[in-house]
């Protein structure tokens, strides 16, 4: 939100330095939203290649015999509850 709304006060209506010649809140709006935009396809697209790097070296899951008997036990050999 901070992004979207950083072109606003500076409007000289609103006693900001004002914008260039030729453009206008509107202008400087889209302006935002394309590098709120770009910077959301950005991290995505990292992320994603991140995970899968991670699960190509070290696996992202857990085999299904460790998720039924509960990590607690099988990575730290201790017990959450006592049930």
């Amino acid at each position: 939100m901070g992004t979207f709304l950083t072109g606003i006060p500076v409007s000289a209506s609103f006693g900001g330095m004002g914008y260039p010649d030729k453009v206008t809140v509107g202008d400087q709006i889209l302006t935002q939203l394309a590098g709120i935009g770009a910077t959301a396809v950005w991290s995505g697209v990292l992320t994603w290649v991140l995970l899968k790097l991670v699960d190509a070296v070290a696996g992202m899951r857990v085999g299904a015999d460790s998720e039924t008997e509960g990590l607690d036990t099988v990575l730290h050999n201790e017990k959450g509850y006592n049930l």
